[in-house]
């Protein structure tokens, strides 16, 4: 749930109404009014929504992580099977998956339950970072941890055909069925489109990556910039509100004399009817 500050709450529930109402009304509305309010409030709801998140955080100290993730998304590009320490990460809780899906005595599902894990547990990291810890450049890191994890299906889900990997099983021997993605493709039937599979989701991860720094550069430029005022005005075009209120009080003035007009016209019918009877 977006938590807006209580003044930029109350102005834009305010100019909300105000466009509402025209609508409701069906009155004309100003030429640009209705734009301007909408980028009042995507103003309101995105930028100002991370700018009280980022307040007072120092950009400098992390921009050592931004420029450590583009060392590790250089690798990622250049290297076909890039270890970067995300790779450890992966790995561990790749096998945690299995491990926690093989209570359910369901072969298939302790099988994926692997590459579940492995690309579960980095969404849920940046979720918690972002909604309970109010950090959205930690969950921007989460984002480019998921991007690894994508990579490092990929790569395994492409293997599926020649098995080529050195493969790692704390659970049993290793021979050609502990191979997660073999037995994954062949139960849908894909196992002979395994290096397409494989290859989207590597660019998938890798586009997640390069996301994932962008965001994370522009969360940065918010904490270095300087902070505006946080009045209303400082978001809000007030002198728009006030065109649009104005607007609205003469159209509900006019409509009202219309409508009294309307009504002694009637009633001095009716009565020059009941004389000429």
């Amino acid at each position: 749930m977006v938590c807006w500050r209580s003044e930029e709450r109350r102005y834009a529930a305010r100019t909300c109404a105000l466009v509402q109402q025209t609508d409701t009304l069906h009155l004309p509305v100003p030429e640009g009014v209705h734009t301007v309010a909408f980028m009042n409030i995507r103003r309101v709801t995105i930028r100002g929504w991370l700018e009280d998140r980022v307040k007072g955080q120092i950009w400098y100290y992390r921009l050592p992580v931004v420029l450590m993730l583009l060392w590790f998304l250089n690798g990622y590009m250049t290297e076909w099977h890039y270890e970067s320490i995300f790779y450890g990460m992966n790995l561990g809780f790749h096998e945690a998956g299995h491990a926690a899906f093989m209570w359910s005595g369901n072969r298939m599902l302790t099988i994926a339950g692997g590459t579940i894990f492995e690309l579960a547990i980095p969404l849920l990291a940046g979720a918690y970072l972002l909604v309970r810890q109010r950090d959205p450049f930690g969950a921007t890191v989460c984002t480019f941890w998921f991007g690894t994890a994508l990579v490092g299906s990929g790569i395994y889900a492409a293997d599926a055909l020649d098995q080529a990997l050195p493969l790692v099983s704390p659970f049993g021997p290793v021979d050609a069925g502990s191979h997660d993605w073999t037995s994954m493709l062949m139960r849908v039937g894909k196992l002979s489109r395994a290096e397409e599979i494989g290859g989207s989701m590597q660019a998938a991860g890798k586009v997640m990556m390069v996301a994932s720094i962008a965001a994370g550069s522009g969360i940065l430029w918010l904490m270095a910039r300087p902070r505006a005022s946080s009045t209303p005005t400082a978001l809000w075009d007030s002198a728009e509100e006030a065109r649009l209120a104005a607007h609205l009080r003469g159209e509900k003035v006019r409509r009202e004399h219309d409508e009294r007009r309307r009504k002694r016209m009637t009633e001095e019918d009716r009565l020059r009817e009941f004389l000429d009877s």
